[in-house]
């Protein structure tokens, strides 16, 4: 999947832990059978086709949009754009963790320590922690 593809799955997946109402929402809007095979592509073990990904998530966005909930999959530019953790981190369990990542390696989405939560968990994969990115130690 291409950078654009894993900034959508990212900002859903934030928005889903964020108002975990908005599964209901969703649900309500029609596109139950969308959220819930998008879910379950993105779990699953083989590497998600991104066409797919792509029309599940249009339909999420457009069921959003019709109930008034805009930019479930999409985002502002400019300021707004988001954040990218910086190189060279490290997974030694004994430095200080920087933002914790996508377990499954599929969206971008990032969670900083100072969002308050010990380890948040994958909207995608509610059973699934997201992976810690820590400093390397000196």
């Amino acid at each position: 999947m291409d950078a654009a593809l894993r900034d959508r799955i990212g900002l859903l997946c934030d928005q889903l832990s964020r108002w975990p109402v908005l599964r209901t929402t969703i649900t309500d809007a029609g596109a139950y059978a969308e959220l819930t095979d998008l879910l379950s592509i993105l779990t699953g073990p083989d590497q998600p086709d991104p066409a797919r990904v792509q029309a599940l998530l249009e339909s999420i966005e457009e069921a959003g949009n019709a109930v008034g909930v805009v930019g479930l999959t999409t985002r502002m530019m400019g300021l707004d754009a988001g954040l990218i953790l910086p190189g060279g981190l490290s997974a030694d369990p004994g430095a200080m963790v920087v933002g914790w990542v996508c377990p499954l390696g599929r969206c971008d989405r990032v969670v900083l320590p100072a969002e308050g939560v010990k380890t948040p968990m994958c909207a995608a994969g509610p059973d699934k922690p997201m992976t810690p990115r820590r400093t390397p130690t000196r």
